[in-house]
């Protein structure tokens, strides 16, 4: 079964900037976000196109997310 997505799918970034990627994936996924690496210290991650809207994507650096965005 599906979780809810916390705050009604709204990702602000001070929920996620500056918190290690471990603890900030457990924080995503325990709201309901499926999460996303897509820049890992200043080297891009092939993606894909798709949007969805409940997917976290993360850049990171030295284990620190520095950037979050939705889709």
């Amino acid at each position: 079964m599906n979780k809810p997505l916390r705050n009604f799918g709204l990702i602000t970034e001070k929920d996620y900037l500056g918190k290690e990627l471990e603890v900030a994936t457990k924080f995503a996924e325990d709201g309901g976000y499926l999460v996303r690496v897509v820049e890992n210290n200043g080297v891009s991650n092939m993606v894909t196109m798709d949007h969805r809207g409940d997917r976290i994507n993360f850049r990171v650096s030295r284990n620190i997310i520095v950037g979050v965005y939705g889709g």
